[in-house]
């Protein structure tokens, strides 16, 4: 993937978030509704049977969850081979970053509020049946 792309003839990819094993996370433009999101891509192309039918599970998972924790899926489409789900783009700083700045552990007075966030976007996720 290269940024200055448009997908779908909607979202411009700016910049790489980051890559994983499932793909590429972009910031993107999305150029109807001039707003910034996130754009999870797959390049199908390559991408094995098993990898799509997650990509698309996952999908179908993301547009099941509604709670303050967890990032809103906007749409998903395919491009020219590429499959590609447009997020909620979150502001802030990821918690590995956070983590690394406290080798020795984050404080307790800093850590509880981030758990007590993250036990409740799981207990939301859980409901809907994601382990």
């Amino acid at each position: 993937m290269r940024g200055g792309r448009v997908l779908a003839g909607r979202y411009r990819l700016d910049s790489l978030l980051g890559r994983g094993g499932m793909g590429e996370v972009w910031r993107a433009t999305d150029l109807r509704l001039n707003r910034t999101v996130a754009i999870k891509v797959l390049p199908s192309r390559g991408a094995s049977e098993q990898a799509v039918a997650r990509f698309r599970r996952e999908a179908e998972i993301a547009a099941s969850l509604q709670h303050p924790g967890i990032a809103v899926l906007f749409d998903t489409d395919t491009d020219d081979g590429t499959l590609f789900l447009v997020m909620e783009l979150l502001d802030g700083t990821d918690l590995a970053a956070v983590a690394a700045r406290h080798p020795q552990g984050l404080p307790v007075a800093r850590a509880v509020p981030i758990l007590a966030q993250l036990a409740d976007a799981l207990a939301e996720a859980h409901a809907k049946g994601v382990v």
